[in-house]
């Protein structure tokens, strides 16, 4: 049987963005498992722990929420979940790096992006919206598969919003995805090629889209906001360059 792995590792104290995302497909890997993995930056005081949220410790309509105010009420019981959570973390509630759970469902997070001045003012990030913070812990309490992971992420995002830009990992033993929101509503989900390996920093890595593709996901005014708001970047095909579009 296939195995997935999901990895959380350390990386030293550092006051600049530090954090490395990993991705090996199960195609890539010589025992075909799928891992997905960050290194997470630190400082003095701060550190991993390896929590296990006992199946069933969220019940149904048990609201999870964030220290800005984000909330999101949970459709069943939780599942059980093993997570990293980062102790100490400047006072800023319990961040949650990665989690996976019973179901084979792995989530890393806490892989923050920078956005351009002109896309944030075309579509504003929201205070209280979806962030890093409890991101892996509450995709991972109930979600049965990759897929349904990312649609409830994505869902937040349309719904609520997302407090800063974001990327993560989403994997199980059949299928890894990649999550990038680039403001407050604007998002892309890409179906991971399971023959790859990539590792990358903090910036966006889905350059251009097909919205017609199963294997794709966005927001429905992600290449439509950039050319209204005059800040679109294309490439020689003319499709819209994401990350030039919106990347900072």
């Amino acid at each position: 049987m296939k195995v997935l792995g999901c990895i959380c590792l350390v990386c030293a104290s550092s006051d600049i963005y530090a954090g490395t995302a990993i991705y090996v497909g199960k195609d890539a890997s010589a025992e075909g498992t799928t891992l997905i993995g960050a290194s997470i930056e630190t400082g003095v005081g701060q550190s991993l722990v390896p929590v296990i949220v006992e199946k069933g410790m969220y019940k149904k309509g048990d609201v999870i929420e964030c220290s800005n105010g984000y909330k999101y009420t949970l459709p069943e019981d939780s599942a059980k979940v093993t997570l990293e959570r980062m102790m100490t973390y400047v006072g800023n509630g319990e961040w949650t790096s990665c989690a996976s759970n019973e179901y084979g469902v792995s989530v890393v997070a806490c892989i923050t992006a920078r956005s351009k001045e002109e896309a944030v003012a075309a579509d504003p990030f929201e205070a209280c919206g979806i962030g890093e913070e409890k991101l892996a812990l509450i995709l991972a309490s109930t979600a049965k598969n990759a897929k349904e992971a990312v649609d409830i992420l994505c869902g937040q995002i349309e719904e609520i919003g997302a407090e800063t830009a974001e990327i993560v990992l989403i994997a199980d033993q059949e299928e890894a995805w990649i999550v990038e929101n680039y403001t407050g509503h604007q998002y892309a989900a890409v179906k991971l090629p399971a023959d790859k390996m990539a590792t990358f920093g903090h910036d966006p890595v889905i350059r251009t889209i097909d919205p017609e593709s199963a294997d794709t996901i966005c927001s429905e005014q992600l290449l439509t906001l950039p050319e209204d708001k005059g800040f679109a970047v294309y490439d020689n095909d003319k499709n819209l360059d994401i990350i030039k579009t919106y990347n900072a």
